[in-house]
């Protein structure tokens, strides 16, 4: 399975790009990791189109947002599936590899995500004195 390896390898320094997402989720007591990337797809090329005001372009785009690699524990595989193709890949050695990395990666960012979690949501909501109460009580700490 070198070519997922590869194509691990690839997705995975390039993690920081915004259409690339990794999640980590518990089920039945196993890890499953998440990695999914936003595709957008072209259609026809850009459409011609007359109008009194004289040519328009428009590009036609449709959001693809279904490519993900899933790292199964529980099941030893990692299904990787986009719309309604999926692909099963059996191989202890590749999961125990990527369960490492992306745990790895998900624990030395757990700290900023948590912090931008309570961020995002109390500072958007009508409970924001909730929120400059801890950012207080933080700094006294």
């Amino acid at each position: 399975m070198n070519e997922l390896d590869l194509f691990l390898t690839h997705l995975f320094c390039n993690i920081e790009n915004v259409d690339i997402t990794l999640t980590k989720r518990m089920k039945y007591g196993y890890r499953h990791y998440y990695l999914n990337v936003n595709i957008e797809k072209e259609g026809e090329d850009n459409l011609n189109k007359s109008s009194s005001f004289g040519t328009t372009y428009l590009s036609n785009l449709t959001h693809i947002t279904d490519f993900s690699i899933v790292i199964d524990n529980r099941n030893r595989c990692i299904d990787i599936f986009s719309n309604m193709d999926s692909i099963v890949v059996e191989n202890q050695e590749l999961v125990d590899k990527w369960t490492e990395v992306f745990e790895k990666y998900i624990q030395d960012s757990l700290e900023k995500n948590v912090e931008n979690l309570i961020n995002t949501v109390f500072s958007n909501s009508t409970q924001k004195n909730l929120l400059r109460d801890y950012k207080l009580k933080k700094m006294d700490i």
